[in-house]
């Protein structure tokens, strides 16, 4: 994907389709094995991209996606901040007394 994050509109339907929406390994396995009527199995998918669009709004109102020193920081980046191991190695800014800090 190469569209910057401050350009993407998360109310634009037609680019975010029910079909393309990722919800889970787990829950894709559990809905090709339960007999789930294609309603219900539609309202639940609208649940959850209405649920996305309102945690993306939140999260442009708290966040600049415009300032490029953010881009530069490298555990913002989706493949580290979904890392697990990579949250113990992540060092945050300590007081000024000590050396280093590390994430648990």
């Amino acid at each position: 994907m190469d569209t910057p994050l401050n350009q993407i509109d998360i109310n634009d339907g037609p680019k975010f389709r029910l079909n393309t929406l990722y919800l889970a390994v787990k829950v894709m396995q559990h809905v090709q094995q339960a007999n789930i009527p294609v309603a219900i199995l539609t309202d639940f998918h609208v649940c959850c991209q209405n649920f996305l669009r309102v945690a993306c709004g939140e999260i442009r109102k708290r966040f600049d996606f415009y300032d490029a020193l953010l881009t530069q920081i490298a555990w913002l980046s989706p493949a580290t901040a979904t890392d697990a191991k990579a949250g113990r190695r992540v060092s945050v800014f300590a007081s000024p007394h000590a050396t280093s800090a590390t994430v648990d």
